[in-house]
């Protein structure tokens, strides 16, 4: 079990260490003005690296949006939402899919923005929302 791990390890380094996939990597070479309009932060890079990517060929793109907890707002939701976490999420998305139709992509792509579970309607005593897995919402373009 572990060679067979190893191997199909070594095999998509490969994939992504060479050929397109690795120019897909260089951001660099993309312009100032490209990498503002998808933002300087972590969100807007990772979604610049997805459009590369797509148009490298690659089939399957998953963006880093952060720590996995960045989406717990147990306390101050509104707060967290406005000033933290929609602005550069809205940025970065909404980039990506402009870029995307701009370059004849996207009619070809599936953009999917979801998450694991939804959170409650209602609020909590810490200005909160919980975790509320019998609903959720999901995004879809392309």
């Amino acid at each position: 079990m572990a060679a067979e791990y190893d191997a199909r390890r070594a095999e998509a380094t490969q994939l992504i260490a060479s050929g397109e996939a690795a120019k897909a990597f260089e951001l660099s070479q993309e312009s100032e003005k490209v990498r503002e309009r998808y933002g300087r932060h972590t969100w807007g890079q990772s979604h610049l690296l997805a459009r590369r990517l797509v148009e490298a060929g690659t089939k399957f793109v998953t963006t880093v949006n952060g720590p996995s907890i960045t989406w717990d707002t147990h306390l101050d939701n509104f707060g967290r939402l406005k000033n933290r976490l929609v602005p550069p999420m809205e940025q970065a998305y909404a980039a990506l899919i402009d870029d995307l139709s701009e370059r004849g992509l996207l009619d070809s792509t599936l953009v999917i923005w979801m998450g694991d579970f939804g959170r409650t309607p209602t609020i909590n005593k810490d200005a909160g929302r919980d975790h509320w897995p019998q609903c959720y919402s999901v995004v879809l373009a392309g």
